[in-house]
């Protein structure tokens, strides 16, 4: 396999004519959502119960630090946050 493109700790790599990607860190997904404007309301075990002042509702999300966080987990975090454009 040869390595074709890196971003933030998305790669995607060229397998024959197949994209494989690998999802982010749960802590990367976290910085992100601390640079818009997010801030942990508050803590249930490993669960980090999130807000905005300026954004309706709020996200749920386990903390795992390290850890890959499956694609669709982060793909729903980050689409509730307001961050991920629908194509």
């Amino acid at each position: 396999m040869k390595k074709v493109q890196v971003c933030f700790r998305l790669f995607i790599v060229e397998s024959g004519n197949k994209y494989i990607t690998f999802a982010m860190k749960f802590s990367e997904v976290l910085r992100k959502l601390l640079r818009d404007g997010w801030f942990v309301q508050r803590q249930e075990g490993s669960h980090l119960i999130m807000r905005h002042p300026m954004k309706k509702g709020q996200i749920v999300m386990t903390n795992h630090g390290r850890m890959e966080m499956g694609k669709g987990l982060e793909n729903k975090i980050l689409k509730a946050a307001g961050l991920k454009m629908l194509i």
